[in-house]
């Protein structure tokens, strides 16, 4: 190949995934890359693991209204025992986030086998308002099967910065999960 060949054939490749990015960032600006895992499969196993009375409420809110009406084939036990999301609260304190999901196993490089949802009792609001304890709940489920933060301030998956106390996913969130799973 000749040099001026090689580098049309760069240009135009860096060109392509240039534009590849611009085009796919309206629908993957808030999927999840690198460090961040999602759940197994389509058939996502969640435990509870003796949670608070609001919190295990407001998980089978979430799942009810925003995961399950999704391609994801939703799985609840009340059991300790991990199989593909825990979820689990407790007092972690206020050095830590209000929520966060943690991969415990991966069986790939960016499919999380087992992962927990970690619900922080230390803020005031978490389990009293039940608006946040919701929202909450909703964006670490969200981040446990795939989804990252995003701008929108009418999804619980808003960019921590967002001032808002969504507590569902929106059609955008669900778009993704469908075309993912």
């Amino acid at each position: 190949m000749s040099p001026r060949t090689a580098r049309t054939a760069l240009i135009t490749a860096v060109t392509l995934v240039a534009l590849g990015f611009v085009a796919g960032s309206a629908l993957a600006n808030n999927w999840l890359t690198s460090n961040a895992k999602k759940a197994g499969d389509r058939d996502v196993y969640f435990w509870q693991c003796n949670l608070n009375d609001t919190v295990h409420d407001h998980f089978h809110h979430n799942d009810a209204h925003d995961i399950d009406p999704t391609d994801i084939s939703t799985h609840l036990a009340h059991d300790c025992d991990i199989r593909d999301v825990g979820v689990e609260d407790a007092t972690y304190g206020l050095d830590d986030p209000q929520g966060f999901y943690h991969c415990h196993e991966l069986h790939s490089a960016d499919v999380c086998d087992k992962g927990e949802v970690h619900i922080n009792l230390s803020y005031p609001k978490l389990p009293e308002d039940p608006d946040h304890t919701r929202s909450v709940v909703c964006e670490e489920i969200g981040h446990s099967v795939g989804l990252g933060h995003r701008s929108d301030r009418d999804s619980c998956m808003k960019s921590p910065s967002a001032d808002s106390d969504s507590n569902h996913l929106d059609g955008h969130d669900k778009g993704h999960l469908d075309n993912h799973y």
